[in-house]
């Protein structure tokens, strides 16, 4: 039976607040993840190849982000702020 921590994507931040790591279940291998700054504008769009993927902000400004995954019919959404 699967728990929801194996039906959600799950997003973990390291080294400073300027990397993200989601790390997905076989569901979400291949989906689409878009990042978007606060203001709505698309600042880069990944697709998830593996079930793990990084997404560097080192190069960003600092503020909140928003995270969407999606494949098919289905999309999780996260938030993410760069201090």
């Amino acid at each position: 039976m699967a728990t929801p921590k194996d039906t959600k994507p799950e997003i973990t931040t390291i080294t400073n607040d300027n990397l993200l790591v989601l790390k997905a279940n076989r569901k979400f291998k291949g989906a689409e993840i878009e990042v978007f700054s606060s203001s709505g504008y698309l600042v880069t769009s990944k697709k998830l190849n593996k079930r793990k993927v990084i997404i560097d902000f080192k190069n960003v400004r600092t503020g909140a982000y928003l995270i969407r995954v999606k494949k098919g019919n289905t999309q999780e959404e996260f938030s993410f702020r760069k201090q």
